[in-house]
């Protein structure tokens, strides 16, 4: 896994960025704007479920043990590190990729890594 985080915060991008996001991405914070193209990525690799928080529309990783994973919450200040969000649902993949946007920057960040 931690191969993997380095890989995919170096492929980050503003083009992989989630576009209201764009505007707030930085080299130094990768992260931001990248939940769901990660989710995929990582579902991709160790499938699982991706997992949904409406509250922050914020996606992560249940692995086939039950241990969640989150890419991406460094993008978020006020979670401490080590904390989880509490999942309001399990997302099919086919769901986020349905997006053409999502589609587009999710193919982009893989064949990147």
């Amino acid at each position: 896994m931690e191969e993997l985080i380095v890989k995919l915060n170096a492929a980050y991008s503003m083009e992989t960025c989630y576009p209201r996001a764009r505007r707030f991405w930085t080299p130094e914070l990768p992260q931001l704007g990248h939940c769901a193209v990660a989710s995929l990525i990582v579902h991709d690799l160790f499938g699982g479920k991706i997992l949904r928080n409406d509250e922050n529309y914020h996606f992560w990783n249940e692995l086939p043990d039950g241990k969640q994973v989150d890419l991406t919450i460094k993008q978020f200040d006020e979670i401490p590190e080590g904390t989880l969000m509490i999942a309001d649902a399990e997302v099919d993949r086919q769901e986020l990729l349905d997006n053409p946007d999502t589609a587009m920057r999710y193919e982009i960040l893989k064949s990147r890594i």
